[in-house]
């Protein structure tokens, strides 16, 4: 009978073990497997913006927000009063700008979006914002998916949450969107 005792509470000293690192606002959770697929590289932007050049960038909680040159729309997230939506186009030097700056940033190569382990395990905190982003050059099209979720986010998604400001700060000046209502409430 004491050799059971002392099996079982050798069993809760070792089962409870646990890295006491982590605080409240910033867990350590196990990266979910799906996003640790790498994006494979398509190609090289050529020097100059072909004539085919679109993308769409959806980002914030639940991918709320959004500007979409396929279609020619920005959606807004209103928050507790949903999404507003507005027809909206770039001109062609504004395009330019931003054709520059994702060749500057290398769009189609290889990113790693996810941090590297620490003790096997990744800071990841909530509610936080995504981001997924599709970009066609000369046919070629490819898909970032970036998350939000990481505490500490890599370059490679600093440089595309830079991307997504600047060509936000371009849509937030057009008068379509400035038309859009003001959001009401907020994320916890």
């Amino acid at each position: 009978m004491k050799r059971w005792i002392l099996v079982i509470c050798l069993l809760l000293i070792i089962s409870g073990c646990d890295d006491m690192s982590r605080t409240a606002d910033r867990p350590e959770k196990e990266i979910p497997v799906e996003l640790e697929k790498p994006v494979q590289p398509a190609m090289s932007m050529p020097d100059e913006m072909p004539e085919d050049f679109q993308f769409s960038v959806h980002f914030g909680v639940n991918l709320n927000n959004a500007f979409d040159t396929y279609q020619g729309t920005v959606t807004k997230d209103l928050i507790e009063n949903g999404v507003a939506h507005a027809k909206l186009s770039l001109t062609t030097k504004e395009l330019t700008q931003i054709y520059d700056e994702m060749k500057s940033i290398h769009v189609f190569a290889q990113k790693k979006f996810i941090p590297p382990k620490t003790n096997d395990t990744v800071c990841v905190q909530d509610p936080h914002e995504d981001e997924e982003w599709s970009i066609t050059v000369n046919g070629e099209t490819i898909t970032h998916h970036i998350s939000g979720a990481f505490c500490e986010p890599t370059e490679d998604a600093k440089q595309f949450r830079q991307l997504r400001d600047m060509i936000w700060a371009i849509i937030e000046k057009k008068e379509a969107y400035r038309k859009l209502p003001e959001a009401v409430g907020g994320y916890d």
